[in-house]
């Protein structure tokens, strides 16, 4: 299995084996797409619900997101960030990514909700006071289904990786064309993409 180190310059590959442990930030990180105060726009989850705060980089098929832990955050227990945190925040650094290219594009996201979680490793937590990144893959995009690859840690600690399978929420012209060939109520103006 290989995948792309957490925190390399976008499109390097480290040699084959599990997933590399995370290094300092590179450069292109000082320089966020999103910020905190913007994240919300992007992402159907608003505060307290929101599990990513940054969005470092996005490019065709792959992105890196973040989330200084707080305390006061509501995944917190004892100190840490909980494994539904990290996974939440895992699912989200998604949500941002789509949502960023979406609104690149002038179009609106399309709601995700996990599926299915496969081989999924959680190798730490993540204190009050780190920020977690995650590296989001997307594997395969395929209508209304997306399987992402995701590798988060902070600092030099890896925190988790593992696969993600999402259903998303069809289009809405989409949705209305095949609920026309499906159903004879919807009006025949309405089932044109």
């Amino acid at each position: 299995m290989s995948t792309t180190a957490l925190f390399s310059s976008p499109g390097t590959e480290p040699a084959a084996g599990l997933p590399t442990a995370p290094c300092l930030l590179p450069a292109w990180a000082a320089r966020p797409l999103v910020i905190a105060a913007e994240v919300e726009a992007y992402i159907p989850q608003q505060y307290p619900f929101a599990l990513v705060d940054t969005l470092y980089h996005c490019q065709p098929g792959e992105a890196w997101a973040g989330l200084r832990v707080s305390p006061d955050n509501l995944l917190v227990q004892n100190g840490y960030l909980s494994e539904a945190g990290i996974l939440e925040s895992m699912a989200q650094a998604v949500a941002l990514k789509a949502g960023y290219e979406a609104q690149d594009q002038a179009a609106s996201p399309r709601v995700g909700f996990i599926a299915a979680l496969k081989q999924v490793h959680l190798h730490a937590l993540v204190p009050v006071g780190a920020t977690l990144v995650t590296h989001v893959r997307i594997v395969l995009q395929a209508l209304d289904v997306l399987v992402v690859r995701t590798t988060s840690g902070y600092d030099t600690t890896l925190v988790a990786d593992g696969e993600m399978r999402l259903f998303l929420e069809p289009e809405p012209a989409l949705d209305v064309a095949i609920k026309a060939l499906f159903h004879a109520d919807v009006p025949a103006d309405h089932a044109h993409c």
